[in-house]
């Protein structure tokens, strides 16, 4: 998170876009540390852009995805309306209501799939666990999740859920499903 780091840029340049575009309401999500990134700096600045521009706006930084999707990944989540065109929603009670919800498993999303079946993850070479039970959630999926590497580097006791011979290699279709994509986006 280096806060000289100039791509930073993209971010606020897409909402001074957003902004000129007049939408009533922007929806804007990152990962979670971009609201502590350059000391909370960089989430002041893009308020600032937005509410110069006549926006009201409320943000939450820690939304999970396992209450609607199969997968585990906290995101930062912003919206904003024009002021005087619609009510900011209330975030903070949304997020508390999805907390409650129970959390949708492989199982739940891919019934189909044998009982004894488990999903594969690459987790980038770190050794840490890479196969999960389908009563599980995905870890988040990134550029290169999801693949078979040409070296199993499992070992016994990394918290593995299964065995490597039973795993489901996910397709387009599993990805886009565990990533929460419309059916006909793939």
């Amino acid at each position: 998170h280096d806060p000289k780091d100039k791509r930073i840029q993209i971010t606020f340049n897409g909402l001074r876009l957003a902004t000129e575009l007049r939408p009533r309401c922007i929806l804007f999500e990152n990962v979670p540390p971009f609201a502590k990134h350059n000391e909370g700096k960089t989430l002041r600045k893009a308020v600032k852009i937005l509410t110069d521009a006549g926006y009201e706006v409320t943000h939450h930084d820690a939304v999970d995805s396992t209450s609607f999707v199969p997968q585990r990944r906290r995101r930062f989540i912003l919206i904003a309306f024009r002021k005087g065109e619609g009510v900011l929603p209330d975030l903070q009670g949304a997020v508390a209501r999805l907390a409650e919800k129970p959390i949708v498993t492989l199982r739940d999303t891919f019934p189909h799939w044998p009982k004894d079946a488990c999903y594969f993850h690459q987790n980038r070479g770190t050794g840490k666990k890479c196969i999960y039970s389908l009563d599980d959630v995905s870890p988040p999926l990134r550029k290169n999740c999801g693949t078979i590497t040409r070296t199993y580097r499992a070992t016994p006791g990394n918290g593995d859920a299964g065995k490597f011979e039973d795993c489901r290699t996910p397709t387009i279709r599993v990805l886009g499903a565990i990533a929460g994509w419309p059916p006909d986006a793939y």
